[in-house]
C-alpha cells in the first residue's frame, strides 16, 4: 500500500508546545507524506482524544497510538495487508514488545506469542469461558464498520479504556485474529506496571462488567 494510501490524525488532548502550525511544519520535517490532520481538544482523556480521531478518519482500518507507545515501521503495511486477504476479518491484533522509558526492550515478547499460538482467533467465549485479553490497543487494527457497528470508546472511563472497548468488539462479535509478528512498541513505566495497572482499573471492573453480564457474576 502506497505511502499516500495512509493517513495520521494527532488528537492534542490539552498539551502545551504544540499547536496545528508546529505540528504540521514537524510532519513536513520528517518527510511525511501520508495525509495529516491536526486536533486539539481540551484535557478530555484518552478516550475522547481517540473517539476525536475516529470521527475525523476517513479510511477504512483504524489503528490508535497513545503518544508514549511505538509501532515499527511495517507495522501499517503488514496489518493492512492482513485483513485486505481476509475481508470476513474485523479486526486483527499484533504482539507488542515492553519497553523502557528509554525505548529499550524491557520483556521478551514470548509470553504474548504463546498467547497468540493458543489464541489465534479471539471469540466471545473465551471471555465468558474466563480467560484473560491480554491485547493492547497500540497493537488493533479495526475495520471500519466495526467501530461503526459498536461505537467510541467511553469517555466515563479514567482507564482500561481499551479493555472495556475490546470486550464490547468481541461482545459484538467481531472476533481478533492474530498477526504472529512484533509490530508495536509498549511502553512500560514505573507507575504502571501489571500490579499497580491492576490495582488502577478493579474499581471500574463491575461498570464494565455490568455492561455485559448484568445478571451474574463476571468471569474473571
Amino acid at each position: 500500500m502506497p505511502v499516500t494510501d495512509y493517513e495520521v490524525i494527532v488528537i492534542n488532548d490539552g498539551g502545551a508546545g504544540l499547536d496545528a502550525r508546529r505540528a504540521r511544519t514537524m510532519w513536513k520535517e520528517v518527510g511525511g507524506k501520508a495525509a495529516f490532520q491536526y486536533h486539539r481538544i481540551s484535557n478530555k482523556g484518552l478516550s475522547a482524544a481517540v473517539n476525536r480521531g475516529l470521527q475525523s478518519a476517513r479510511g477504512e482500518y483504524y489503528t490508535v497510538l497513545p503518544d508514549d507507545d511505538e509501532m515499527e515501521p511495517k507495522k501499517l503495511s503488514v496489518m493492512c495487508n492482513f485483513l485486505d486477504q481476509r475481508a470476513a476479518v474485523s479486526v486483527a491484533y499484533c504482539l507488542p514488545q515492553y519497553i523502557d522509558h528509554q525505548s529499550e526492550p524491557i520483556k521478551s515478547p514470548a509470553k504474548f506469542l504463546a498467547f497468540q499460538k493458543k489464541h489465534p482467533v479471539l471469540r466471545w467465549d473465551h471471555i465468558v469461558n474466563g480467560h484473560g485479553l491480554v491485547v493492547h490497543a497500540t497493537a488493533t487494527m479495526y475495520r471500519r464498520e466495526a467501530v461503526a457497528d459498536v461505537g467510541g470508546w467511553d469517555e466515563k472511563l479514567p482507564t482500561a479504556e481499551e479493555f472495556e472497548y475490546h470486550l464490547r468488539l468481541l461482545h459484538g462479535g467481531h472476533d481478533f485474529h492474530a498477526v504472529p509478528s512484533v509490530l508495536t512498541r509498549y511502553r512500560l513505566h514505573q507507575s504502571n506496571k501489571s500490579t499497580d495497572w491492576r490495582k488502577k482499573r478493579k474499581p471500574y471492573m463491575p461498570y464494565i462488567y455490568g455492561k455485559f453480564f448484568p445478571d451474574k457474576k463476571a468471569p474473571h
